[in-house]
């Protein structure tokens, strides 16, 4: 479930929660900090009021090093333009 975060991006931005880095191999060792694999994937929590194709929910993916990065209420969130956005992924 996606947790509400009460903040408005303006135009075409939308705020995105990042999926957790992988901490664990599927074996279960414990990978360090620099071998943990950075996720791409994240979470839509809230969108300007210009955006056409998304909606909060929506999972996606957006290139690791784009967008502004936030903190809300202790989340840690980046702001990017829709533009940006390379693929929203679909449930079968």
């Amino acid at each position: 479930m996606v947790k509400k975060i009460q903040v408005e991006p303006l135009g075409r931005r939308a705020v995105i929660l990042r999926n957790e880095m992988q901490k664990k191999t599927e074996g279960g060792i414990i990978l360090p900090n620099e071998a943990q694999k950075v996720e791409s994937e994240g979470t839509v929590v809230s969108v300007g009021e210009d955006c056409k194709w998304l909606k909060v929910g929506d999972v996606i993916v957006v290139p690791y090093a784009c967008g502004t990065a936030i903190e809300i209420r202790g989340q840690e969130a980046v702001v990017v333009l829709e533009e940006d956005i390379q693929i929203r992924i679909l449930e079968a």
